[in-house]
């Protein structure tokens, strides 16, 4: 039998590295109870990553209670440094946010051990994202509010 936490969700055969946009959505294992702590921290963490990593350019990303989207544009065509993957990034964004989350007293927060990425293929997919994106946290909202939670 297949145990679904150790199948991996990357697309078999494809280099990681590679130009592209990524759509990301990274799930907490429980929702934080410091959203503006945790709002700040991911913008400063995507930004100074950003601002060391040229290869990594931040398009948008949004934070709802229980997971974060993030679309990013990976150019390794660059030639500055170690080529990033996806997956470094992730790593890089998860292990920083959760760091100063700890530092600022949030000791049980974590991050699901896995992610899920879509490699955005075209300029309709990266508009059809944004969009998402946008819209997501007003559905959300609006679900928890018909809902009563």
């Amino acid at each position: 039998m297949l145990n679904p936490a150790t199948l991996s969700l990357r697309k078999k055969d494809y280099d990681y590295t590679t130009t592209a946009g990524y759509f990301i959505t990274i799930r907490f294992v429980y929702p934080c109870f410091q959203r503006e702590t945790l709002e700040s921290i991911i913008l400063k963490t995507l930004s100074d990553f950003a601002s060391r990593s040229p290869a990594f350019i931040v398009d948008c990303w949004t934070l709802i209670p229980d997971h974060i989207h993030l679309i990013f544009i990976l150019d390794n065509s660059l030639g500055i440094g170690k080529a990033l993957s996806v997956g470094s990034i992730v790593r890089a964004i998860k292990a920083r946010v959760t760091h100063n989350l700890h530092q600022q007293g949030d000791l049980g927060f974590q991050w699901q051990s896995n992610y899920y990425d879509r490699i955005i293929r075209n300029e309709f997919e990266l508009d059809k994202f944004r969009k998402y994106i946008f819209h997501n946290p007003l559905v959300t909202q609006l679900k928890e509010e018909t809902s009563g939670h």
